[in-house]
């Protein structure tokens, strides 16, 4: 257990520092979060493209990959979505806080947890179909539910994949993909210019995590809050776990990270999602719970996983 608190405990504190510069007024909110822009807008594009575009994962391991995380979050979101209308929420509420349940921030915190238990190459693949997963299914999926449920339109729809056509990190994989496709090699020097990327994006991600919660703010407990926790601080992962026990049995460290990165806290912009939505206060709270409880639940993860490590 010490190995593993080890293992965990540099990555919480640089969150703490992000959480600890901006409520001492050390550096302004906007300075994390144009850090965090930089990581979203140009360091994991890039570094999404090279994993994709150079990699040389089998194509049978790697859809299987796809598959497991597809059917694990599907699951969750169907779980978070249930439990919801069973406490007599409506179709748009139910939609919300299934997508709390299954989707991870998988950039800012996903990246710097699997790269220390896995390494980089595990971590990038992990985030990349996870990446893919949400942004092409989950998120798209809880937005039409949400949007139907208060009256779909035309401009609706072109909204969401106007933004889906616009994510730089969407438009990274896809543009790897073709490079894949071709058959061309990346070259050398580009190649050692993407790799300095790599231990510079997790530290700025780790801080803007922390900056992000700092400028939240904690609203009263709700029951809303407790299910969308639970759901994805331990449905989400044990839901990819079970998937992973039929489709990865010969796959440990891929099944291992694909279930680390379920675990993790939701997805930063789910804040962002509230706000649109009139669902602030509950996006607010869930996330600040989920970031702090998920040190007790990764570590407890991470020992369970750890013969694999």
């Amino acid at each position: 257990m010490l190995e593993i608190i080890r293992l965990i405990l540099p990555i919480y504190l640089l969150i703490a520092v992000g959480f600890a510069i901006i409520r001492t007024g050390y550096a302004g909110g906007e300075d994390l979060r144009g850090a965090g822009r930089l990581v979203i807008r140009l360091f994991l594009p890039i570094m999404i493209f090279s994993s994709i575009a150079g990699t040389g994962t089998d194509t049978q391991s790697h859809m299987r990959v796809y598959l497991i995380y597809t059917l694990g979050s599907v699951l969750s979101y169907g779980i978070g979505y249930m439990t919801a209308r069973l406490a007599g929420k409506d179709h748009g509420v139910g939609a919300f806080e299934a997508m709390g349940c299954s989707c991870s921030n998988s950039a800012f915190f996903g990246l710097p947890i699997i790269t220390v238990a896995y390494g980089p190459q595990v971590a990038l693949e992990i985030f990349t179909v996870a990446l893919l997963v949400e942004n092409v299914l989950i998120i798209p999926l809880a937005i039409a539910i949400i949007e139907t449920d208060s009256g779909l339109t035309w401009r609706k729809i072109k909204r969401l994949l106007g933004g889906m056509a616009r994510n730089p990190l969407l438009l990274a994989a896809v543009a790897g993909l073709m490079w894949r496709t071709s058959g061309l090699e990346i070259p050398q020097v580009f190649a050692r210019a993407i790799a300095l990327l790599a231990p510079v994006a997790a530290p700025v991600a780790l801080l803007s995590v922390g900056g992000s919660v700092a400028e939240l703010s904690l609203h009263a407990f709700r029951w809303g809050v407790a299910r969308i926790v639970i759901c994805k601080l331990v449905g989400h992962p044990v839901s990819v776990a079970l998937v992973s026990l039929v489709f990865a049995r010969d796959m440990p460290q891929l099944a291992g990270g694909l279930v680390l990165n379920a675990a993790l806290p939701m997805m930063a912009s789910y804040m962002l999602f509230g706000q649109r939505f009139q669902r602030e206060d509950v996006a607010a709270t869930s996330l600040i719970a989920a970031t702090v409880l998920s040190f007790l639940t990764l570590m407890s993860l991470l020992w369970l996983l750890g013969s694999q490590l």
